[in-house]
């Protein structure tokens, strides 16, 4: 028999991986915050057809994501009222639909520059700032 690993996360639904604690700064990729998810760990997270992996919440501080994951299903990055979302590298998604949102409590701060999103399910990007 087998399946996923220990350290998997498989869901049908919907997944959300905030941090508990408020205003907890969060990167995605690489970087270095209080929490931090990789590469290796976003491809242990199996998301149903048609859900979302949501990361961040509206407590989350400020997040970096400087990744090289593609995502699959759509995705979500959210921060609280006052924090910015940092993006220093390309963000990928083969997903339809709203493949990529950003909910920036602050400023949505793009340090890879054009062509930041790489979309190639035919999907669309979403930025939400209180100041681009």
């Amino acid at each position: 028999m087998t399946g996923p690993a220990c350290n998997d996360i498989v869901s049908a639904g919907n997944v959300t991986i905030a941090p508990l604690t408020a205003s907890t700064t969060f990167c995605i990729g690489s970087g270095s915050c209080t929490l931090s998810i990789s590469d290796a760990d976003l491809g242990e997270i199996t998301v149903g057809s048609g859900k979302t992996l949501t990361i961040g919440g509206t407590s989350t501080g400020a997040m970096t994501i400087d990744s090289a994951y593609a995502f699959a299903r759509p995705v979500v990055f959210l921060t609280q009222s006052g924090s910015d979302i940092t993006v220093g590298g390309r963000i990928s998604s083969s997903a339809s639909g709203n493949a990529v949102t950003l909910a920036s409590g602050r400023n949505f701060i793009n340090g890879y520059g054009a062509g930041v999103f790489n979309l190639t399910g035919g999907g669309r990007w979403l930025v939400y700032s209180t100041k681009p």
